[in-house]
């Protein structure tokens, strides 16, 4: 840490780790740099002077309209007209754009901070009147239940994310020092989080060594978690903070590092990091203000598999929402982006784009989900899809929870348009109005206790208690999920990496990897079964002459009949198909069908009896005992029947 960081009277922050490389970087880095950033404004340009300014001109809009609506709240609370002209009121920002990353068309968050006089109340109710009445402001949503109640929407096509922050104060000057921790006195949960943004952002920017790299390499580490799918908080990913908190994260480790170099040891660090360790900025402290401070000993915290701790006090989790299958998606890219940056490197670091390379989601699993969530009411999609949204990540642990044997299981975080729901819906009818999202898994089956999987369970149980018992669903909010084999996954969903004919291509590669690392464990466990088998030692009889000597005679080997013929009970197939609940009355929105499975068939023929093993010869290929080796029983299948 270059230079102290105070939050309250006699605070100073203390930097978590000690720097692993303080040494300045050599002229390959430094080259190597270059290379890096020309291939970034060539292929992933910033935002416009032009755009930037209209950013700013936005922002001063909002604050004009913010502090107007402060005013007249105050006034019908029947405050003095001088008092309420003095209320004041700021809009903070935070986030990447509060940072200078610049993206071409990100989002801005914002933080309105009012003081007592206002309610959250009248935050959703007058202020988002006359947002909506507006005519710059497009899309908007506002979603009050969630934990930090916020209002989205697009003011002449830029989206803005903003919320709410009430101090217990009369006024709230413009100079408000948003880093004093005592700024927290009084304030409610929601006001809490809400303070937490801007105050975390302002803290990395005095907590960065080297504010140059820093903002290089986040730039870059941004642009890949999107193109790999893992840019999204809702979802069990990581989101923009928590991005932000690893890049400063490493930049302290590396304070001197050229940014080809913080890169690859972005990765290096994070592929070896051994989670549930928590990585932190500053070591946490107690401003006495009677905040829950994250503690990995205390509650629920000791499940939490990823913590990223945020430096403002109270030291919080900002990726709790992360599971150990997004964890597990995580460490696989760590290690991917980690050997891709080292083959870069190697070649010169002239062509960065295989780092960037669209993720093989689609391409790259046994089977599909596709979750519509759809409403009748066009204006009720935004409340309704964002809340089923957020509830996805509790779906991938419903999966996990009723079918073990279910691995790999991850949620793409890219909104699709609807596919199937309308395709039963009459032409004379309204179509419904909504989005989908894509649930990908494989089967261990190594675990398989069955002939079936049946997912019905985990779907009824996920749509019953986290969906349907939501207070604010209205008739015509509903949701549907349709299994899908990979032919009948939507063309549409391979246009990131290339068309359907790439797509083909990547599909054929893995099946083949998939089709060898299957042969080699086959092979692997024909000598296991071999080598377990023990030779049947010679039997003998002893037996006493006339003279009384012993004489030891080897036993002849009796034949025996050969055992009964069993059939085949092993399962040639399981079938996933939908079944359709009875019709309910009207008045209670009907549930989606269910997903079951079907009973698979059974062979009944017999088989004849395999011969019997013998141990290998030491010089025995792994083909060789492959081939010798007992008939296999024939593996399960999976096929999902038709919709």
């Amino acid at each position: 840490m270059q230079e102290s960081v105070t939050t309250a009277p006699g605070t100073v922050l203390e930097q978590a780790y000690k720097p692993i490389r303080i040494t300045p970087p050599d002229p390959a880095d430094l080259e190597l740099s270059a290379k890096l950033e020309a291939f970034m404004a060539s292929h992933f340009p910033t935002e416009t002077e032009k755009n930037i300014q209209r950013r700013t001109m936005i922002l001063a809009e909002l604050r004009r309209i913010f502090r107007a609506w402060v005013k007249d709240v105050c006034l019908q609370r029947g405050v003095l007209e001088e008092i309420a002209n003095e209320a004041g009121g700021i809009v903070l920002v935070s986030g990447s754009y509060r940072l200078g990353v610049n993206e071409p068309g990100a989002d801005i968050d914002t933080n309105c901070v009012a003081p007592k006089f206002v309610t959250r109340e009248d935050f959703f109710s007058s202020l988002k009147d006359i947002l909506l009445k507006n005519p710059k402001v497009t899309n908007l949503v506002a979603i009050e239940g969630a934990t930090v109640p916020i209002l989205t929407f697009d003011y002449e096509d830029i989206n803005i994310d903003l919320q709410i922050a009430i101090l217990d104060r009369s006024s709230i000057p413009d100079n408000i020092n948003i880093l004093d921790d005592n700024i927290l006195s009084g304030v409610d949960s929601a006001t809490e989080k809400s303070l937490n943004g801007p105050r975390v952002t302002e803290l990395m920017i005095r907590l960065t060594p080297n504010r140059s790299s820093f903002i290089a390499v986040l730039r870059i580490v941004r642009r890949w978690a999107k193109r790999r799918g893992l840019y999204s908080n809702k979802l069990g990913y990581l989101g923009g903070v928590n991005w932000c908190i690893l890049v400063c994260f490493i930049n302290q480790l590396y304070p001197t590092a050229a940014p080809s170099t913080l890169l690859l040891r972005f990765f290096m660090v994070l592929s070896q990091w051994k989670w549930p360790s928590a990585i932190q900025l500053c070591k946490t402290y107690d401003a006495k203000l009677g905040l829950e401070i994250w503690n990995a000993n205390v509650g629920g915290n000791r499940f939490q598999v990823m913590p990223i701790l945020t430096p403002a006090y109270p030291s919080m989790n900002s990726s709790y929402n992360v599971s150990v299958h997004s964890l597990s998606v995580m460490k696989e890219e760590f290690s991917r982006g980690l050997e891709t940056v080292k083959a870069i490197i190697a070649s010169g670091g002239t062509d960065w784009a295989p780092l960037f390379a669209p993720s093989e989601y689609f391409v790259d699993h046994q089977y599909y989900l596709a979750v519509e969530m759809y409403v009748a009411d066009p204006n009720d999609q935004g409340a309704w899809c964002g809340f089923a949204e957020s509830r996805l990540r509790k779906f991938i642990e419903t999966l996990a929870y009723h079918n073990p044997q279910l691995c790999r299981l991850r949620v793409y975080p890219k909104k699709f348009p609807l596919f199937f729901v309308n395709e039963s819906i009459p032409l004379d009818q309204d179509k419904k109005h909504g989005c989908t999202y894509f649930v990908a898994f494989d089967v261990d089956k190594t675990k398989l206790r069955g002939k079936e999987v049946r997912l019905d369970s985990a779907v009824d149980d996920f749509k019953v208690n986290s969906l349907y018992r939501w207070p604010k669903r209205v008739e015509g909010m509903d949701i549907r999920i349709t299994p899908l084999g990979w032919k009948s996954l939507p063309e549409s969903v391979f246009e990131e990496m290339g068309g359907l004919k790439v797509a083909k291509d990547l599909r054929q590669k893995y099946l083949k990897r998939k089709k060898d690392e299957q042969a080699k464990l086959d092979a692997e466990a024909a000598i296991a079964a071999t080598v377990a088998v023990p030779q049947q030692p010679p039997s003998s009889s002893s037996t006493s002459d006339k003279d009384g000597s012993l004489l030891s005679q080897e036993s002849e080997s009796q034949p025996t009949e050969d055992p009964p013929t069993k059939p085949d009970k092993s399962p040639i197939s399981a079938k996933i198909v939908l079944a359709t609940d009875d019709p309910t009355p009207v008045s209670t929105p009907a549930p989606s069908p269910l997903l079951v499975a079907a009973s698979p068939s059974v062979d009944k023929r017999p088989r004849e009896d395999p011969p019997l093993m013998s141990l290998a010869p030491p010089e025995a290929t792994m083909s060789e005992v492959a081939k010798d080796s007992p008939p296999k029983r024939r593996k399960m299948k999976i096929s999902f029947g038709a919709m």
